[in-house]
């Protein structure tokens, strides 16, 4: 009868190592991703720490050198993330530009006037606000 008692404490003593096994392994994964949130935060910051080098009187190279050796990650990584940003940072003011501009047409102003007042053609105005009247594809037909 010893026998199958055995048995079971070895069994249990095995799924006991295993549940301690899967236990680190979501801890360290859980920590993975903690530690992947942190990087990410880091470099979404990388633009505003690399333009606070360059106003202190950094050159910009030098600037992203220092930012890249302190977040440990290729130069590379932080000049392709300030590009990212600063293509985003251009479509946020060609989208208010554009806003600013069908209001104008909204009020009554000309082409002309427009195109004076924002240092664009007439074309590009037309284009702007003729944009600003086409229904998107996936709402014709409603």
């Amino acid at each position: 009868m010893a026998e199958p008692l055995e048995e079971i404490a070895l069994v249990l003593e095995r799924l006991a190592r295993e549940l301690r096994h899967v236990i680190r392994g979501r801890q360290s994964a859980a920590d993975d991703r903690a530690d992947a949130l942190a990087r990410a935060s880091a470099i979404r910051g990388t633009p505003a720490n690399v333009a606070a080098l360059v106003a202190a009187g950094t050159p910009v190279d030098q600037a992203i050198d220092q930012v890249a050796a302190s977040l440990e990650i290729p130069a590379e990584t932080v000049k392709a993330h300030m590009a990212r940003q600063k293509r985003l940072d251009d479509d946020a003011a060609r989208a208010e530009r554009d806003r600013s501009i069908v209001q104008a047409a909204a009020k009554g102003w000309t082409n002309a006037q427009i195109a004076d007042r924002y240092s664009v053609s007439t074309t590009t105005v037309s284009r702007i606000v003729r944009a600003a009247y086409r229904v998107p594809r996936h709402e014709k037909g409603r």
